[in-house]
C-alpha cells in the first residue's frame, strides 16, 4: 500500500511539474507574441483599474518563492492608497522585469524595495531599488535589444520595459545607479 501511495505521489509531482512547465511555455509564447505585436505597433491596450497598495502586494507574492531560493527580501517601501487606470498586463511586464533584474543583481540577504507614489500633477511613479551598482560601461547599453550581462539568449527584459513603458503606457522608464546608493529603476 505504501509503495502504491508513493508511486501515486511521484506521478502527481510529475504531472504538476509538466503542468507548471507547460504554463510557463505558454506564457513565454504569449510574451513573445506581445513583444512582436508591440514592435510592429499593433498592440492594443486593455485598460483596467488597479488599486494600490494591493497591486504592489500582489507583485511581492509572485516573487516569494524566488526570494526564498536566493534569500533576498522583497519589501514595499512606499505605497500611497490610490487607483490607477492602465493596462495591467503591460504594467506587470515592466515592473516584473524590474524586480527580476533587481533580485538577480543582489547578493544573499539583501533587500529589493518597490514603491509607488502619486505626484502632485497626478503622475504615478513606480520604483524598484537594490543596493547593487551598474558599471558605467554597461549603463549606456542597458535598454538595447538583446543586451545582457547575464549571458546568451537574455536581454529582452530591459528593452521591453522601455518599449512597453514608454510607447504603450505613455510613461518614461529610466534608472539611476550610484556606488553608494545602489540602483533604482523607475516608471
Amino acid at each position: 500500500k505504501e509503495e502504491l501511495e508513493e508511486e501515486q505521489s511521484e506521478h502527481a509531482d510529475t504531472a504538476q511539474n509538466i503542468y507548471d512547465l507547460s504554463a510557463r511555455l505558454i506564457n513565454e509564447i504569449k510574451n513573445q507574441r506581445q513583444l512582436l505585436a508591440a514592435e510592429r505597433n499593433e498592440l492594443e491596450l486593455e485598460v483596467t483599474k488597479i488599486k494600490l497598495p494591493e497591486y504592489l502586494h500582489s507583485l511581492v507574492k509572485i516573487f516569494e518563492k524566488f526570494n526564498e531560493r536566493k534569500e533576498i527580501s522583497l519589501k514595499i517601501f512606499h505605497s500611497e492608497d490610490f487607483e490607477l487606470y492602465t493596462d495591467k498586463t503591460l504594467l506587470d511586464r515592466v515592473l516584473i522585469n524590474m524586480i527580476k533584474n533587481a533580485i538577480e543583481a543582489c547578493d544573499k540577504n539583501e533587500n529589493v524595495l518597490i514603491g509607488a507614489e502619486c505626484k502632485k500633477d497626478h503622475r504615478v511613479v513606480f520604483s524598484v531599488h537594490n543596493d547593487s551598482f551598474i558599471e558605467a560601461s554597461v549603463q549606456h547599453q542597458i535598454f538595447q535589444r538583446s543586451f545582457s550581462t547575464k549571458g546568451k539568449d537574455r536581454g529582452i527584459g530591459t528593452y521591453s520595459m522601455k518599449m512597453f513603458g514608454e510607447n504603450y503606457l505613455q510613461g518614461k522608464v529610466w534608472f539611476e545607479s550610484d556606488k553608494e546608493k545602489g540602483t533604482t529603476f523607475y516608471l
